[in-house]
């Protein structure tokens, strides 16, 4: 799974997960955290960010995870059409046989989050963070709700979890599952200065945060799959940012991410 860090406010970092892949994901702790429906934060108003559906699907493309120029791990991210809605697959694996694996389920126009599946595991245990979003009359302003029901299996390849735990999750509006970010991303207004600010629903932590991106130019970037033309994408968030390159052709892939400490960058 592509996990984006950033700093929390106090200089800790916390890291999604705890298996030998260390992965990208949009923050973990952003300064600017949402408690729930109908809380305010400080800077640019929250929107719906999806402008364009930039891909034909099935789509799939494979990248390479680096850390200091060594290669860590490989990651696929897939389309695939399911009726009126998207599925959004992401797998990251090592050679030591870690995997970090989400299935996210969205509407087929607004991207918005219907279901998600995020999977961890290692030779020790695996762990299982089952979503679903709903509808409901009460409790959140929004109107909106995501149920989390989380498992852990020891050993991975237990039929019977070992813990377990389920609670509901308030969404805000103008809200995507973070684990789909490295689609929606593609979705943007590609246009120099563009700036657009959306939260992002961890389900597999029960988190919500704030991310604020900004399209601040074109450039060059070497890729194993070639030179390609890129949209530079810097995302903000607790005055820390990180960087991410989408191909300025019509499906505006992504081409490469960059964080504090690795590069996520397109093989084929």
């Amino acid at each position: 799974m592509i996990e984006i860090i950033f700093k929390a406010k106090g200089g800790r970092v916390r890291h999604g997960w705890r298996s030998r892949i260390a992965l990208i994901a949009i923050g973990s702790v952003f300064a600017a955290t949402i408690a729930g429906c109908g809380s305010t934060v400080n800077g640019p108003a929250h929107t719906d960010i999806v402008t364009q559906i930039p891909w034909t699907a099935p789509e799939s493309h494979t990248y390479e995870l680096r850390e200091n120029n060594k290669l860590k791990a490989t990651t696929v991210l897939s389309i695939a059409k399911k009726e009126d809605a998207f599925v959004l697959m992401q797998r990251t694996t090592d050679d030591s046989g870690n995997a970090d694996e989400s299935v996210s389920t969205v509407d087929g126009t607004t991207l918005k989050p219907l279901a998600n599946v995020h999977s961890i595991s290692d030779k020790d245990q695996r762990r299982v963070a089952d979503a679903s979003y709903e509808d409901v009359d009460k409790d959140c302003s929004s109107k909106r709700i995501v149920r989390i029901k989380q498992n852990t299996f020891k050993p991975a390849d237990s039929a019977t979890p070992d813990s377990s735990r389920s609670n509901p999750l308030c969404v805000p509006e103008h809200a995507y599952d973070n684990d789909s970010s490295l689609f929606i991303w593609r979705t943007l207004k590609f246009e120099k200065g563009y700036s657009v600010s959306y939260t992002a629903v961890f389900s597999n932590r029960r988190d919500t945060q704030t991310v604020t991106l900004t399209v601040s130019g074109k450039q060059m970037v070497t890729t194993p799959a070639g030179d390609i033309e890129a949209w530079i994408v810097d995302l903000t968030a607790d005055q820390l940012t990180q960087r991410a390159w989408i191909a300025t052709t019509p499906d505006h892939k992504l081409v490469a991410y960059q964080n504090e400490s690795f590069f996520f960058r397109l093989k084929e």
